[in-house]
């Protein structure tokens, strides 16, 4: 019959203080390019920055977020199984990357009109930042979404190590950007470390679960995909206005 013990309680004592550190990481790896702008611009500059990224967070991380909370129990059952554990992550980052590259492709070709529709003209000055942080907040969420990867595969103090790095390297990158430049650098920059250390972590993750696809053979259609959408866009933008 079941009986209390406490003979696991080291090992859920370093996962609990592993999942703590990532949270922590998670958020300021999400928030540190607004508190850079925040701390160097008027109030009401940063309203018009912080809206742009309220977009990203809706329009991006609101629909990729849910698959992480679905993998999680799915992956578990998976894990005396090797082969099929990698298999489920390459599908499921796979699946990720079509979702992602859409909609932050699509979100950063269309900035204007998406701010022009679901805010109107008073918020137009936040199309450019909108534009400039939607690749970057797709990135990260499917770092989040690599969370259960790391977890299912054991490695949850790993998973919380490339969250730190996320938010320390993307701190710092924010605010020599931020001295350097200006807001647009500090969003560019968040971007570009989001996509940098997501590469990364996967390509570890990868080599780790002994993923037999490459990550670029994952990407190439996607981005391919989603490359072609600004000319495809501009050229639909052309024929409206000939007519």
């Amino acid at each position: 019959r079941p009986r209390l013990t406490l003979e696991n309680l080291g090992k859920h004592r370093s996962f609990a203080a592993w999942t703590y550190l990532r949270g922590i990481s998670v958020y300021f790896a999400n928030s540190s390019d607004e508190f850079v702008v925040r701390s160097s611009a008027s109030t009401a500059f940063f309203g018009i920055y912080h809206i742009s990224r309220d977009l990203t967070r809706v329009l991006i991380g609101d629909l990729i977020g849910p698959v992480r909370e679905a993998m999680l129990p799915a992956l578990s059952k998976m894990q005396d199984d090797p082969e099929r554990l990698a298999v489920a992550i390459s599908n499921i980052l796979g699946a990720a990357l079509i979702m992602a590259t859409a909609i932050s492709f699509g979100i950063a070709v269309t900035a204007p009109e998406l701010v022009l529709v679901l805010l109107g003209d008073q918020w137009g000055a936040a199309a450019i930042y909108l534009s400039l942080l939607a690749i970057g907040s797709a990135a990260n969420s499917i770092g989040e979404v690599n969370q259960s990867n790391f977890v299912t595969a054991g490695m949850q103090k790993t998973s919380a190590l490339f969250w730190t790095l996320r938010a320390v390297a993307s701190g710092l990158g924010c605010i020599t950007a931020g001295l350097l430049y200006g807001p647009s650098a500090i969003a560019v920059t968040f971007t570009v470390i989001s996509v940098l250390i997501l590469v990364i972590e996967t390509n570890y993750l990868f080599r780790a679960a002994k993923v037999k696809t490459s990550l670029l053979a994952l990407a190439f259609r996607p981005l391919l995909a989603g490359s072609l959408r600004p000319p495809f866009l501009e050229f639909l933008r052309c024929v409206s206005v000939a007519r």
